[in-house]
């Protein structure tokens, strides 16, 4: 379980303002986050990880708290990027928690954070890369092909597959979460942006004009802003 902040943009932008600046940016949701299923607010303490684009991906993570671990803070006021996905972590399995288990999780050219959990097999100690391992398996790289697998996970036991997703080039994100009311209050997704700029966020991260994504949705943004929707159900 998490919060979750992803830009794409037209040209590299300093990304300081989401990730520690705004009123609820991902450094404060850190510390005072929506919690599962209880309505109130605090930690998400298990772990961060950053991946953006600067000629290629990079990716850096922590097993610590972002709230109290300076190289977040540091990366963050840092960063200036056109592509990122941003995660913190409040893990369901708290002996997991660790640099290499925090998200977004890599393989191949597929990068994924993930809000939610699904009983899929797989290897990895962590549900979220055990999905990622199924969509990198899968997928044949083409958004029609994502909502194919997409349908095909759903068929899998879960609270949510809400996720952001990149290639390296374009930024998925999905909201998908099984129906329950305490499941659809807390796996949420926002979007907003300006010109030649999309920001999607677990939580609005400020008073702007965030936009919600409906459950079943499917969000695909690419670097100029262009942005197109998918029904999955």
């Amino acid at each position: 379980m998490c919060r979750m902040v992803g830009i794409i943009g037209q040209g590299a932008y300093p990304v300081g303002y989401e990730l520690a600046e705004a009123p609820h940016s991902l450094l404060w949701l850190s510390g005072n986050g929506r919690q599962p299923y209880t309505g109130r607010r605090g930690p998400h303490p298990d772990g961060w990880g950053l991946a953006w684009r600067e000629g290629g991906m990079r990716v850096e993570k922590g097993g610590k708290p972002a709230a109290s671990d300076p190289r977040f803070s540091q990366r963050a006021r840092e960063i200036e990027t056109d592509l990122l996905l941003a995660h913190i972590r409040l893990a369901s399995v708290k002996d997991t928690i660790s640099d290499a288990n925090s998200h977004p999780f890599q393989q191949g050219d597929l990068l994924l954070a993930h809000n939610g959990s699904i009983e899929i097999d797989g290897e990895h100690p962590v549900d979220s890369a055990r999905l990622l391992a199924f969509l990198a398996g899968h997928w044949d790289r083409t958004v029609d092909g994502l909502v194919e697998v997409i349908r095909e996970l759903r068929a899998f036991p879960h609270t949510s597959l809400s996720f952001l997703l990149s290639d390296g080039r374009d930024l998925y994100a999905l909201r998908q979460v099984n129906p329950k009311p305490r499941y659809l209050e807390y796996y949420t997704l926002y979007r907003n942006g300006g010109p030649g700029r999309v920001v999607v966020a677990s939580e609005p991260l400020d008073d702007g004009p965030w936009q919600p994504l409906e459950n079943g949705t499917l969000l695909l943004a690419r670097g100029a802003g262009e942005v197109e929707f998918r029904r999955v159900t």
